[in-house]
């Protein structure tokens, strides 16, 4: 007898990246989307690179998961918003809609649509 597969810790939670040129387009899609400002706090973004050995800057873009991995959120673009560094550490696994309503923010509706329908799917 075989013992049963245990994925190792990033394929439990879900943090397989997309590939480089992959998240290149999708930082791309969103940062029109969202008018390169972060979903939470409406402040602009920057997309360089950090200098080695600083601490990453708080408007740093990231693109946060509206589900998050750890709920089986993926990368896909109808889970997506684009986040600063700052308000995507805060949040960490927080329910977007809980969150979002803590911040007074309008989740952009194809995000809501995919919601939605996840919300039909789990009940």
């Amino acid at each position: 007898m075989t013992a049963p597969f245990v994925p190792n810790h990033a394929q439990r939670r879900n943090r397989v990246m997309p590939y480089a040129h992959v998240k290149r387009h999708l930082f791309e899609i969103l940062m029109q989307r969202e008018h390169g400002c972060c979903i939470w706090c409406r402040r602009r973004v920057i997309r360089e690179a950090p200098t080695p050995g600083l601490p990453y800057p708080r408007n740093l873009a990231t693109l946060d998961r509206v589900i998050p991995g750890a709920q089986g959120g993926t990368y896909e673009i109808t889970n997506l918003v684009l986040a600063c560094n700052g308000c995507n550490h805060d949040r960490g696994d927080a329910p977007a809609l809980a969150y979002a309503a803590r911040r007074g923010v309008v989740l952009p509706d194809e995000v809501m649509v995919a919601l939605a329908a996840r919300t039909e799917v789990a009940a």
